[in-house]
């Protein structure tokens, strides 16, 4: 302030105010004096005719004044200047009117220029001049402006104009963000950024409102596409956000999901996207299995599949579930139509399997006769279903002996035939038990008659049926008559049973007599 006189101006305001009182004292002696006449002399008259003086007042106050000519007494009585200092002060600073001199005193304006730029800026005393001169305002508004703002120097309001700050608080914000424009102000006080890096991400990330600031200081958003990702995505968080960004995801739902997922890729998105995969087991699965759609995601899901290997499985066998994916790892199911004989056959095993497909077993009664019996082929089960066989035995049995129903069949059974031609011999001879059939054996029985007679005769061997069949023997006394008696045919057994003979020698005895009865015999 020194530098702009203020001390001195100041000081002489001082001293103007001391000395106007004592003025005032002389004036009122002066008046006195000049009441009775005793001031009057060459000087004042000299004085009075120099100025013009029109009145004693005049006068005297050109005496006061110390005024030089009638523009200095014409200035004072127009000024209303009390003493010399006002008329000096009116004098340097060409004061118009009493108005001027009254704010040039008040302001302490120590020249023109202070006394001119006080009337144009308005200023209301010596602290808005000293304002106005320190801040270089220019008009009335420059220095309302720095006084309201508070404007410290030429900058604040240089400033305060370029960016139309309103009050204090937009100038200190506009100072501490170093605002560079109007935009930059009004951005600060819309986001209500807090500092000079708020203020230069809310304009590098294009925020539009302060809840855009604060996502993008939450999120540390790097650029403007953060920030929209951010806000599209509606994330919560920097991971949030890193997440979204790795993932490439494109809505919040890719976010949910992601999060939700704990996917850590793109592709994670996307399989998850694809698959429409419902939580991270869903995911974790999709990702062992190698799962190339939701039919993949749903089959491994619905059949509890462990590895790629159940789920190609699955998907080459067409399994519907659980059941049919443990079946068809249990039985090593090679396609669809192995898996559908496994299920209808209710195969247990691998083994069941392969005799399922082996002997071309159509039911699970084939596959449990298959398995009772032991069939081999599909000769043997077609054999054993035919024959209707009820064990292995059966099968055997019908194997061995050729049996072509299951009435060869029940007959081997029955008759204990140990071969084809037993069979055969028991087909022919029509036997109907085991003995029948010994006995035709036995005896080389040819046909059933002969089984009949050596049934009917219990003939013992072949010797006994041919002498009873030679003979013609009606039972079996005939044929034990003709043994005794050593019958050579049909006439000596007639001739030994007309004779009632008793033995070989009667009927040799009979023949060589040509005996016609039991009378001539005797």
């Amino acid at each position: 302030m020194e530098k702009f006189g203020f001390t001195y101006l100041w000081n002489r305001g001082l001293r103007i105010s001391v000395r106007l009182s004592s003025l005032s004292n002389k004036s009122t002696d002066g008046i006195s004096s000049e009441s009775k006449g005793t001031d009057a002399d060459t000087e004042d008259l000299e004085l009075a005719d120099t100025l013009g003086a029109a009145d004693t007042e005049d006068l005297e106050l050109a005496d006061t004044l110390g005024a030089a000519d009638t523009e200095d007494l014409e200035l004072a009585d127009t000024l209303g200047a009390a003493d010399t200092e006002d008329l000096e002060l009116a004098d340097t600073l060409g004061a118009a009117d009493t108005e001027d001199l009254e704010l040039a005193d008040t302001l302490g304006a120590a020249d023109t220029e202070d006394l001119e730029l006080a009337d144009t800026l308005g200023a209301a005393d010596t602290e808005d001049l000293e304002l106005a001169d320190t801040l270089g305002a220019a008009d009335t508004e420059d220095l309302e402006l720095a006084d309201t703002l508070g404007a410290a120097d030429t900058e604040d309001l240089e400033l305060a104009d370029t960016l139309g700050a309103a009050d204090t608080e937009d100038l200190e914000l506009a100072d501490t963000l170093g605002a560079a424009d109007t935009e930059d102000l009004e951005l600060a006080d819309t986001l209500g950024a807090a500092d000079t890096e708020d203020l230069e991400l809310a304009d590098t990330l294009g925020a539009a409102d302060t809840e855009d600031l604060e996502l993008a200081d939450t999120l540390g958003a790097a650029d403007t596409e953060d920030l929209e990702l951010a806000d599209t995505l509606g994330a919560a968080d920097t991971e949030d956000l890193e997440l979204a960004d790795t993932l490439g995801a494109a809505d919040t739902e890719d976010l949910e999901l992601a999060d939700t997922l704990g996917a850590a890729d793109t592709e994670d998105l996307e399989l998850a996207d694809t698959l429409g995969a419902a939580d991270t087991e869903d995911l974790e699965l999709a990702d062992t299995l190698g799962a190339a759609d939701t039919e993949d995601l749903e089959l491994a899901d619905t059949l509890g599949a462990a590895d790629t290997e159940d789920l190609e499985l699955a998907d080459t066998l067409g399994a519907a579930d659980t059941e049919d994916l443990e079946l068809a790892d249990t039985l090593g199911a090679a396609d669809t139509e192995d898996l559908e004989l496994a299920d209808t056959l209710g195969a247990a095993d691998t083994e069941d399997l392969e005799l399922a497909d082996t002997l071309g077993a159509a039911d699970t009664e084939d596959l449990e006769l298959a398995d009772t019996l032991g069939a081999a082929d599909t000769e043997d089960l077609e054999l054993a279903d035919t024959l209707g066989a009820a064990d292995t035995e059966d099968l055997e049995l019908a194997d061995t002996l050729g049996a072509a129903d299951t009435e060869d069949l029940e007959l081997a059974d029955t008759l204990g035939a140990a071969d084809t031609e037993d069979l055969e011999l028991a087909d022919t001879l029509g036997a109907a038990d085991t003995e029948d059939l010994e006995l035709a054996d036995t005896l080389g029985a040819a046909d059933t008659e002969d089984l009949e007679l050596a049934d009917t005769l219990g003939a013992a061997d072949t010797e006994d049926l041919e002498l009873a069949d030679t003979l013609g023997a009606a039972d079996t006394e005939d044929l034990e008559l003709a043994d005794t008696l050593g019958a050579a045919d049909t006439e000596d057994l007639e001739l030994a049973d007309t004779l009632g003979a008793a033995d070989t020698e009667d009927l040799e005895l009979a023949d060589t007599l040509g005996a016609a009865d039991t009378e001539d015999l005797e």
